[in-house]
């Protein structure tokens, strides 16, 4: 599922989330977040993230990975829930201004961390 911008941004993909069927047992999930945490992000000769599981944050209850992946040109701040399903949720819109990709995910142009933190699942 696409979150679309407002106004004079109508044509611009906000967040992206793609969310597997099902639910996950906790164990699992308990698993495979400390497998993600225990990568650890490497940096650039500028000092930016390059890529890795850079910290956690609470949705809906339950711990969510955030997550940084840098190509050549820019970096995408990504969010995935392990429980009670597993769901990555992708910031799409680089920002307003060019250091934003270097930023955790947060509240600018979109309120992307406050749409983030207010997901939520139900069974």
């Amino acid at each position: 599922m696409d979150l679309l911008g407002d106004g004079t941004n109508r044509n611009v993909t906000v967040l992206r989330f793609n969310c597997a069927r099902g639910q996950r047992a906790p164990e699992m999930a308990s698993a495979r977040a400390r497998a993600l945490l225990e990568t650890h992000p490497e940096q650039d000769r500028t000092g930016r993230v390059s890529t890795g599981a850079v910290g956690t944050m609470q949705i809906g209850g339950h711990e969510a990975i955030v997550n940084c992946g840098c190509g050549r040109a820019a970096c995408r701040w990504s969010v995935l829930t392990l429980q009670p399903r597993e769901c990555g949720i992708v910031v799409m819109e680089p920002g307003e201004d060019p250091h934003d990709s270097l930023l955790p995910v947060h509240d600018g142009e979109f309120p992307l961390l406050s749409i983030i933190e207010t997901v939520h699942f139900e069974h």
